[in-house]
């Protein structure tokens, strides 16, 4: 995959021009961690940003996708049963989707959400995409707005009693 390119049509003006990137660059370029796996359940690609937020290596890649879920500690177990049978990759994707975790990024506690998508060309079902993506702020924003509602609604309350009271 380190030499294969992805072609882009970029519309301008209703013409379109093509542009040649490598495939690398366009995984780099996206923000989140990503990891690709195919049918087979072997890993086929993954970012900076996977390697990093996962606890990962460029060992990952050629693995199958049940041993390296097993070897990110952020990530829950997939291996089933007494008999310690793996999971088969559709079950991993299932396991995975709407997983969240918190790790430490250089010293910074983070919070990510995953994602995997189905990845189909013309029909045929190629493998899986996984986006770790960083919600941090927004579960800080939750938080944030969850404590303004208590305080607005201790003093509505504060209010309709002293009006109550009153009015008696």
């Amino acid at each position: 995959l380190a030499n294969s390119f992805v072609v882009l049509g970029v519309v301008r003006f209703g013409d379109y021009d093509v542009v040649s990137l490598p495939e690398n660059s366009l995984i780099e370029a996206i923000d989140g961690a990503i990891l690709v796996y195919s049918v087979d359940g072997t890993v086929i690609e993954l970012n900076e940003a996977a390697k990093l937020v996962l606890g990962l290596t460029d060992e990952a890649v050629g693995r199958g996708i049940v041993g390296v879920v097993e070897l990110a500690e952020s990530l829950p177990g997939v291996r089933g049963g007494a008999g310690g049978t793996a999971a088969s990759p559709a079950g991993v994707a299932d396991l995975l989707d709407g997983h969240e975790f918190t790790t430490a990024i250089n010293g910074v506690s983070r919070t990510f959400v995953v994602r995997v998508s189905r990845l189909d060309d013309d029909g045929e079902h190629l493998g899986w995409t996984v986006l770790c993506y960083d919600v941090t702020d927004l579960r800080q924003k939750q938080q944030e707005l969850d404590l303004l509602k208590q305080v607005l609604s201790r003093v509505l309350r504060h209010n309709v009693r002293n009006e109550l009271t009153v009015i008696k």
